[in-house]
């Protein structure tokens, strides 16, 4: 049952998250991984009081790993110990202990003890790493082949399958670029919804792939997509989409990741729109240095290949722009925070909405938000974010080197 709720929750469905473990609760008083679940279910929705009076009497592992996605929850003596035994015992789970190791690098910064939480930090970020076999060779193989396969010869023929609908927005970037703020933005629009970072696309590559007639992997199978493939995916994805709004005009995905997916989202979608969340290339790749990731994320847990994926990422975006028949727009985090408003008109003409003054308030809307910004995009927007990685400059090396290589 506690992997019902967890599934629940991680696909966007807070309410069904919750009655999951209400009935777990129910068996079980004090089920420590159902309490944790709700706690994030909780905070996913805004309602952070709510989710620190749940937890703020329990020692319990699963409990304090949600609350420390909360910035403004105060851990005690206790509950950092707790931690620190579990980050240490031999019989916890590896994945397990880093995000103990995480969640201790997360409250000595909130602390201001920065030496201290990059040590916690580096060592989470260690046994993630240790999970993967990502070379440099690797990052620039996977380049090559998306270059290779994505020809503008090829995306510019047959360019009328899949469905004319305007409807899809995608967000794309790395991770910690801005997408969800971008989202929160759009959503706030009255004929816009944000449907969050859907699978599908991703789900279809694998399925693509799999049943290639010649056995073809992603993203080669691609170029086998025929006309009546590719009505019926994009008719599956828009029906998705019923399901977020059935009335919104434009509906957003902000799955980060789709940025390697652009190929055959204009093969589905020639009609839709792009939005490039980038940022500060040191504030990010550090930032994402600082969370730990659900899925495949093979280069985020070290520095150096956290450089080199930002530069592949770059190469990637520059290619789509030469090629892709889609039209993209470019949104830098510093200019958004920078000018709010101008940005954010700028981005609702590009997706064809109207100005909706209650965009500006975007941390007031109310919806679902799962990302590792949570506690910010419940916030009006701050400049706090953008020179934090210079309290831990001295350690970015790797990074740094990495960035900057030819």
């Amino acid at each position: 049952m506690v992997n019902e709720a967890r599934f629940l929750r991680d696909g966007g469905f807070g309410a069904e998250a919750l009655a999951a473990c209400d009935r777990i609760l129910a068996l079980a008083p004090g089920n420590a991984d159902a309490l944790g679940i709700r706690i994030t279910v909780l905070q996913n929705n805004g309602h952070f009081d709510d989710a620190r009076a749940l937890g703020a009497e329990i020692d319990a592992l699963p409990v304090l790993l949600a609350l420390s996605q909360d910035t403004g929850f105060t851990f005690n003596d206790g509950n950092i110990q707790r931690l620190r035994n579990a980050a240490t015992d031999k019989t916890t789970e590896s994945c397990q202990a880093a995000r103990a190791w995480f969640a201790l690098g997360k409250i000595h910064h909130n602390r201001g003890k920065y030496d201290t939480a990059f040590d916690f930090f580096a060592r989470g970020n260690r046994l993630r790493d240790a999970a993967y076999d990502w070379t440099e060779a690797d990052e620039q193989a996977l380049l090559a082949t998306w270059k290779d396969t994505f020809t503008a010869d090829f995306l510019n023929s047959n360019a009328t399958m899949g469905r004319n609908s305007e409807r899809p927005v995608f967000i794309v970037g790395m991770l910690r670029s801005g997408t969800t703020l971008v989202e929160q933005i759009i959503a706030s629009q009255r004929t816009a919804a944000g449907a969050g970072e859907l699978s599908d696309i991703q789900i279809m590559a694998d399925n693509l792939a799999r049943n290639s007639p010649n056995g073809q992997p992603y993203p080669a199978c691609v170029q086998e997509l025929d006309s009546a493939t590719a009505a019926r995916l994009s008719k599956q994805y828009l029906e998705h989409l019923d399901r977020v709004s059935g009335t919104a005009v434009r509906v957003t995905d902000k799955m980060p990741g789709n940025a390697w997916h652009l190929g055959l989202i204009s093969r589905l979608f020639p009609k839709a729109r792009v939005i490039h969340c980038n940022r500060d290339p040191m504030a990010m790749c550090f930032s994402i240095y600082q969370q730990i990731f659900p899925g495949y994320h093979p280069y985020a847990y070290d520095l150096a290949k956290l450089g080199r994926r930002q530069r592949s990422h770059i190469q990637l975006m520059d290619h789509w722009r030469d090629v892709l028949p889609l039209p993209i727009l470019d949104v830098g985090y510093e200019d958004l925070v920078a000018d709010q408003e101008g940005q954010s008109r700028r981005i609702l003409e590009f997706c064809g909405l109207d100005w909706d003054a209650r965009v500006l308030d975007f941390h007031q809307t109310q919806r679902n938000v799962q990302t590792a910004s949570l506690w910010q995009v419940r916030q009006p927007i701050y400049t706090n974010a953008l020179e934090a990685w210079r309290a831990y400059e001295k350690f970015l090396g790797p990074l740094e080197k990495a960035l900057s290589a030819d």
